[in-house]
């Protein structure tokens, strides 16, 4: 996760809205399978973002991240499980080990965030056109330009690995992600989950 930036409202232009930039990156071919911008790093957002990379690049065999409290939730640990995804972390405070998406998050930062700033000049963007123009730089730039380590594009060098992708059909992906928990229901027939109450 990389804090990215800041954009107006659009409901109210006097207050700014911080945009969260969430990205997964595939660490051989230095793709990344998802990233998108969100207004909250929350739980909720990191999920979203894996299962869209899921769904366009298959199962990874390992999940390494960072730390954080979205990254260590047992919610998470279950979803890798069932997946068959081994889920690890960076060793507390050795950023070494986030080195390559540290780097993707400094391109970013330098190619992407002064072309938004200077369209965010000329107009209000929502966070959903923010992130229209995030996945058309990507695509176009990013995944096609030669990468100093790899010496190949990023896309190209995924699309010649010959490791077999491992793929799951969309219903049990969407199943995999379901929150699983035991919770007592009261006598009025409710019981709360995560903070919210539910009807039986």
């Amino acid at each position: 996760t990389c804090h990215l930036m800041y954009i107006p409202d659009p409901q109210n232009p006097r207050k700014k809205i911080k945009l969260y930039l969430i990205a997964w990156l595939d660490e051989a071919t230095r793709i990344i399978t998802h990233g998108q911008l969100y207004p909250e790093e929350k739980t909720y957002a990191l999920e979203d973002c894996l299962k869209k990379a899921m769904i366009k690049f298959g199962l990874p065999t390992q999940a390494y991240a960072d730390n954080g409290k979205i990254y260590s939730s047992n919610h998470l640990q279950s979803v890798c499980g069932r997946l068959g995804i081994h889920l690890s972390h960076t060793r507390p405070y050795k950023p070494q080990g986030r080195g390559k998406l540290e780097r993707v998050f400094s391109t970013v930062q330098n190619s992407f965030l002064p072309e938004m700033e200077v369209m965010l000049k000329e107009k209000v963007m929502s966070i959903e056109e923010v992130n229209d123009y995030f996945f058309i730089w990507l695509k176009q730039h990013y995944h096609e330009r030669v990468h100093s380590a790899t010496k190949q594009k990023p896309m190209l060098a995924f699309e010649s690995d010959s490791h077999p992708l491992r793929r799951i059909d969309l219903a049990d992906l969407i199943d995999a992600f379901l929150v699983e928990d035991t919770r007592k229901v009261d006598k009025t027939g409710v019981f709360q989950l995560n903070g919210t109450e539910y009807q039986a």
